[in-house]
C-alpha cells in the first residue's frame, strides 16, 4: 500500500527550478493557438446561423405575402392598377387593395386604412429590416389584359437574403365573363 505524504513534504519534495511557469507558458500558448484555429469556424457558423435565421422569418412574411395577395386577386373584381397600388372589390363586395410606402407593403382595409403585411415599422431594433423593392426593375404592380401582375422582392437589408415574389393572377370573375 502506497503511503500519502503530506502536502508540506510535498512541497519540500519538489525543486523549484521555474518548471512550473514554463509549462504554464507553454498550456497557454497552446490554448491562444487553438483559440486562433478555431475562431474563424465559430465566427463562419454564427453568421450561417444568422442567414438562416433571417431566411427563415424572410420565407414566413414571403408566403404570407404571397397567399394573401393571390387570394385576395383571384376572387376580386373592379380591379384598378397603378404602378405602387391595387385598389378592387372583394368577394364581399368591400374595398380594399395593396400599396407599397418606404418599403413596406400594406393591405389596405375597407375603412381606408393600411394594414402592414410585410416589414415591421416602428419595431424598434429591427425597424426596417425587411424591405419590399421592386423586382427586375419592374412596376410592383401591373395589368396585363385581364391579368394582374406582380412584381415585388421582399429583401432583409442585414445581409441581403431576398424572397421574390412575382405572380401572374387572372380573376376568376373575369374569367367568368368571356
Amino acid at each position: 500500500m502506497e503511503r500519502l505524504i503530506p502536502l508540506n513534504e510535498w512541497k519540500k519534495s519538489i525543486r523549484h527550478n521555474g518548471f512550473i511557469l514554463t509549462e504554464l507558458v507553454v498550456s497557454v500558448g497552446i490554448m491562444l493557438m487553438l483559440w486562433y484555429a478555431f475562431l474563424p469556424v465559430l465566427t463562419q457558423t454564427v453568421r450561417y446561423f444568422k442567414i438562416g435565421e433571417s431566411g427563415e422569418e424572410l420565407a414566413r412574411q414571403g408566403l404570407l405575402m404571397d397567399e394573401t395577395i393571390y387570394n385576395t386577386l383571384r376572387f376580386s373584381k373592379g380591379i384598378m392598377v397603378s404602378g405602387t397600388r391595387i385598389s378592387c372589390y372583394d368577394k364581399e363586395g368591400i374595398r380594399t387593395g395593396f400599396s407599397v410606402k418606404d418599403g413596406i407593403m400594406y393591405r389596405v382595409l375597407s375603412n381606408g386604412q393600411d394594414q402592414p403585411l410585410t416589414g415591421n415599422p416602428g419595431s424598434g431594433i429591427r425597424k426596417g429590416r425587411f424591405v419590399v423593392m421592386p423586382y427586375d426593375e419592374r412596376p410592383y404592380f401591373a395589368k396585363e389584359g385581364q391579368a394582374v401582375v406582380v412584381s415585388v422582392l421582399l429583401q432583409d437589408t442585414l445581409n441581403g437574403v431576398a424572397w421574390p415574389c412575382c405572380m401572374t393572377v387572372v380573376p376568376l370573375p373575369q374569367q367568368w365573363e368571356i
